[in-house]
């Protein structure tokens, strides 16, 4: 958004300092210029999304103020391009839906400007802005989601990652405090992992991996989060799950496993943070795979 006020402060400026013709409005464009390069000021040292609203309402606002005191069509063409940054910007930062939210309103703003100081080719103008701005921000809103999704999935499992568990986490636990349910998170590291990778290859353990995952899915709710945290490490969180329910599922899901793994259970305690309850569980993980393996070699 940064860049969004930069564009719209050289682009005033540059109208300022190099007008189309005598009739350009030469106070108008150096007001905004400065205006856009105090704004950017504001969202570089304050990138909230409050401000990020308020850079793209303002470029709005600025653009069409400018079309609206176009002394020569030229003009009007060249400073209309400016529009094309805010729902590319949106995409990125907002959702879809305010997106298409801020292309509605730039199509709106755009006629108005245009209906106050027409010219022959108007329309036409408004019609290519309003269709480019509209196929530009679906195109970047899909690339946008598609960048969302890759960074909290696990590209082997189609599982949540790290990051994924992360954010999500978090807000499972926070519905659980805030409705006083219990919530139970799970550290899974599955044993002789390594050994299956040196007889087999890496083929070999991906597939396990997968097969591994396949056998939980069909035993785990809708709301259940299962996420990949690293390697052959895999953590559920388990919302409105109490120890006891969360040991009859392990014991379910070890049944029909194609491998076998140690695991540690923890309960979040009241205002327990997600990395909290997860570092209880993996304590308890690493407890159950050592005594596991001072087991098979007594």
């Amino acid at each position: 958004m940064a860049a969004l006020c930069a564009v719209l402060a050289g682009t005033a400026g540059l109208a300022a300092a190099a007008p189309v013709s005598e009739d350009a409005p030469f106070t108008l464009t150096a007001f905004i210029a400065v205006a856009a390069l105090a704004l950017l000021a504001t969202v570089w040292w304050a990138p909230q999304d409050g401000w990020l609203h308020v850079a793209s309402l303002a470029a709005i606002a600025a653009v069409t103020s400018i079309v609206a005191c176009a002394a020569t069509p030229q003009g009007t063409v060249g400073v209309s391009v400016v529009y094309g940054w805010v729902p590319v910007y949106s995409a990125f930062y907002f959702s879809r839906r305010t997106t298409r939210l801020y292309v509605a309103l730039i199509s709106v703003a755009f006629a108005a400007g245009l209906a106050c100081n027409p010219f022959s080719g108007a329309p036409k103008l408004w019609l290519l802005i309003a269709f480019t701005i509209t196929a530009t921000a679906e195109a970047v809103a899909v690339q946008a989601a598609q960048l969302a999704r890759q960074a909290v999935t696990d590209p082997l499992t189609g599982l949540l990652n790290r990051d994924g568990l992360r954010v999500q986490g978090q807000r499972e636990v926070a519905v659980a405090q805030r409705e006083g349910k219990p919530l139970t998170v799970v550290v899974i590291d599955l044993d002789g992992f390594k050994l299956v990778n040196d007889r087999g290859g890496h083929a070999a353990g991906d597939q396990l991996l997968l097969d591994i995952v396949q056998s939980w899915r069909t035993s785990l709710r809708a709301n259940d989060l299962l996420a990949r945290h690293g390697g052959d490490e895999f953590v559920l969180v388990l919302p409105r799950t109490d120890r006891p329910a969360a040991e009859k599922l392990m014991a379910r899901l070890l049944l029909h496993s194609p491998a076998e793994w140690s695991s540690g259970i923890a309960t979040a305690h009241a205002g327990e943070t997600l990395e909290a309850v997860l570092d209880r569980a993996d304590r308890e993980m690493y407890r159950t795979k050592n005594r596991r393996r001072e087991a098979h070699v007594g």
